[in-house]
């Protein structure tokens, strides 16, 4: 049966999907920097010399697009599995395990057509979408009213993530409003 998802990718839709065992580790976040850097610099290279295209001739969409949506994923799960462990810690009061969850940050397309024949489609946004975001979090004196104040401070967090990651990941100089005021935040609430 699996995991409960009602995610169905579209034709023309590019999908990091990352599943978290139990939290990231620095090892996994150091593998994932060396391609995008690896990128960086090939595209360094040809502006340097943009008469000679020999550096980007290997560049990919999964070396350009899957990179920067990949980063994206990795960096919710980073941010979110921080947030929790610190909260527990300073409560001093909460003991917190992530336990396996995923998610995906993915290009969004808008089907077009006539009389219900896509024959085109537009690139219309990015999308961040936890869909399945779990730990095991326990009051140490076995309070309910503890783990309830814990888990809506950590939610809270969790939500504002899958706005402040993609935001702060895709803002340049030039274009500070790169995603969309009303794109969705997904994470369900974790009561």
């Amino acid at each position: 049966m699996g995991w409960p998802s009602q995610h169905e990718p579209f034709a023309g839709e590019y999908n990091a999907l990352y599943v978290d065992w139990q939290v990231i580790s620095p090892h996994q976040l150091q593998a994932h920097q060396a391609k995008p850097q690896a990128t960086k610099d090939k595209l360094a290279q040809f502006q340097a010399n943009p008469n000679d295209p020999t550096p980007i001739q290997s560049l990919n969409k999964d070396d350009l697009t899957g990179a920067i949506l990949t980063s994206n994923v990795l960096a919710w799960f980073a941010n979110d599995d921080g947030n929790s462990q610190l909260t527990a810690r300073s409560r001093g009061d909460m003991l917190r395990y992530r336990l396996p969850s995923y998610g995906r940050f993915y290009s969004v397309m808008k089907p077009g057509g006539m009389f219900g024949n896509n024959g085109s489609g537009s690139f219309t946004g990015v999308m961040m979408d936890i869909a399945f975001s779990t730990e095991n979090a326990k009051a140490k004196d076995n309070s309910h009213d503890k783990f309830i104040q814990f888990q809506r401070q950590v939610g809270a967090a969790a939500s504002a993530f899958e706005h402040s990651v993609p935001d702060n990941s895709l803002k340049t100089p030039t274009n500070r409003q790169m995603i969309p005021a009303n794109h969705k935040a997904s994470v369900p609430p974790r009561l």
